[in-house]
């Protein structure tokens, strides 16, 4: 319903008069009650004032007390003033408006010709806009801004209207008030909505980190298992054919040979990538560490029907980083490329599935990188995808088929190298680019390792009769040392565990002690200790036999006792190499 002063002036007596202005600011007031958009409710705030008081120009001023500034944030003016000439924002100092709001009291100027406060006077009077009337919305100590009117002779505001006019500021102050607090409220639960979201996709990913590691640690358990048997299997393939078989026997003896050297490869690496480590920095081959990753791959890639296309220039330098690193990186990309593939829904069944690794050489500056492109075929990375590609957890995957840490652990890995990795993909093709910094000293040369499987020669002198303890270990593997030491004159005896072997020690000679490293009542560090202390002569004829890189603390006691270490599974050649090494 819309009221003017001039219908309610127009009431018959005056007490109807004030019947119906009441009425009518009630009416005002529950439907200013009802609008909880800040917006929207200034604009019905201005809109239901004009009704009101039949004025032409009715303005509300939003105050900003930081800034120290007024804006106008809703206006109602009648169309017959035209277009509006007012400023978009005052300072608390400037005109009526900025009196109302200093002061927090209401201002009514019948002739704005004669009060210089009032601005904008001579736009005002061109349109016989001769009165100016003003209130603070303000609810208690908050103050939310200032209510102008502009109106024509003879509809000046009287004492009554006054009143009526600081009692609808007043409840428009309530309504602004309640409408800020629901949205505030508002977006308090929106926030604390996507905190919420937020920290359960934080679990998620916690979950998933403690899945991940427990796979690591079932991993490296299954892989320690595996390297005993595979010692055993390798080592006796060996025994055979260096005591002489049968022609029509040798190749197969060969193969077993050659599917546990591979078997071993693949325990190697899944022990690489299963456990933490310090990086060690060195020269790494790329072409060398592609073609580890890809032997570990070669039979899945061959299920899927996936073809490798290679080529890896010769003239590419070595690379100075972490090789264990490293070769996560690529085994990271290979998996993603094969997951892409499989992924377009078409990958296994169609021919043409292809992943092509390509190595170069690229001249910047001052610096010479290794660049090597890992590209595919499979359906391509959606371009708003594609910003958020190497961020951890974020995977297009389904569920089960991947974690969204792939991409995210190597480009760690390659800025941890001071290198790049980046992304181009279009529809059918995508390519990763590592940009890896080469080696400008002399490339480093590792030490060969006690548990090579190259022919040590000379290297493994007879026993002649000397006395060897084997301590600990898996009963097949003791075995098969035992065969492959009797056949070089050592005199073997075996020991269940180390207390066990301290009680053979008190007896017995020996000249050597094969122990493993991790042993269930008595571990490897603390029976070195103990046989030493009984036998001093055998400080440095001590060899340590491990599944993998010891742990730290292991590490600590190999450095600073200079105990020899030969990693299962070893070949016979790399038993009697690391023997040899022993031999006063």
């Amino acid at each position: 319903m819309r009221w003017t002063l001039r219908s309610l002036l127009a009431a018959h007596t005056e007490s109807e008069t004030g019947r119906l202005r009441l009425q009518a600011l009630a009416e005002v007031s529950v439907s200013l009650s009802q609008q909880l958009d800040p917006t929207r409710l200034l604009q019905q705030i201005t809109d239901a004032l004009a009704s009101l008081t039949g004025a032409h120009n009715v303005v509300m001023w939003e105050v900003d007390h930081a800034a120290g500034v007024l804006t106008r944030r809703a206006w109602t003016a009648d169309p017959s003033i035209g277009a509006m000439e007012l400023p978009s924002s005052l300072t608390l100092d400037q005109g009526g408006t900025g009196w109302i709001a200093r002061h927090r009291e209401p201002l009514f100027v019948e002739d704005i010709a004669a009060d210089a406060r009032i601005m904008a006077a001579q736009w005002a009077l061109s349109r016989d806009l001769v009165a100016f009337a003003g209130v603070p919305v303000a609810a208690g100590p908050d103050l939310f801004g200032v209510l102008t009117l502009d109106l024509q002779r003879g509809r000046l505001l009287q004492s009554d209207d006054r009143a009526l006019l600081t009692t609808f500021a007043a409840q428009a102050a309530v309504a602004i008030r309640n409408a800020r607090l629901f949205a505030e409220n508002a977006r308090l639960y929106e926030e604390a909505r996507h905190r919420l979201h937020e920290l359960q996709e934080t679990q998620v990913q916690l979950v998933q980190a403690a899945k991940l590691s427990a796979v690591g640690q079932l991993v490296s358990g299954v892989a320690h298992e595996l390297n005993n048997p595979l010692s055993v299997v390798i080592g006796y393939g060996q025994l055979l054919l260096s005591r002489g078989v049968p022609e029509n026997a040798r190749r197969p003896i060969e193969l077993i040979i050659a599917q546990g050297a591979r078997m071993a490869k693949i325990v190697q690496s899944l022990l690489l990538f299963s456990r933490q480590r310090k990086p060690e920095h060195r020269s790494a081959d790329l072409r060398e560490v592609i073609n580890q990753i890809l032997r570990l791959r070669e039979s899945q890639l061959a299920l899927s029907s996936i073809r490798v296309e290679l080529d890896l220039g010769a003239d590419v330098p070595a690379v100075r980083g972490d090789v264990h690193q490293i070769q996560q990186l690529f085994l990271n990309l290979i998996l993603n490329a094969e997951q892409a593939i499989l992924g377009s829904g078409v990958g296994g069944r169609r021919t043409g599935d292809c992943i092509r690794i390509a190595t170069s050489v690229r001249r910047d500056d001052d610096t010479t990188w290794a660049i090597t492109q890992v590209t595919d075929n499979g359906p391509g990375i959606k371009a708003d995808v594609l910003p958020r590609i190497f961020e951890p957890f974020f995977t297009t995957k389904r569920i089960g088929d991947g974690s969204g840490l792939g991409l995210s652990v190597s480009h760690g890995i390659v800025e941890e190298h001071r290198g790049r990795l980046s992304v181009e993909s279009t529809p059918g093709r995508t390519v990763f680019t590592v940009a890896l910094p080469v080696m400008v000293e002399r490339a480093e040369v590792s030490p060969p390792t006690a548990g090579t499987a190259e022919n040590s020669g000379g290297a493994a002198v007879a026993g002649k009769g000397r006395g060897l303890l084997v301590v600990g270990g898996d009963p097949g593997l003791v075995e098969a040392m035992r065969a492959v030491l009797d056949g070089r004159g050592w005199r073997v005896e075996v020991a269940a565990g180390g207390r066990a072997a301290l009680g053979r020690l008190k007896t017995t000679r020996y000249d050597l002690v094969i122990a493993d490293l991790r042993m269930p009542e008595l571990d490897g560090p603390d029976f070195y200790h103990a046989a030493v202390a009984q036998r001093h002569e055998l400080a440095d004829r001590f060899l340590f036999l491990t599944g993998a890189r010891p742990d730290p603390e292991a590490s600590r006691f190999l450095a600073s006792t200079h105990v020899r270490m030969l990693a299962r599974p070893f070949t016979p050649e790399g038993l009697l190499h690391a023997v040899a090494l022993m031999s006063p």
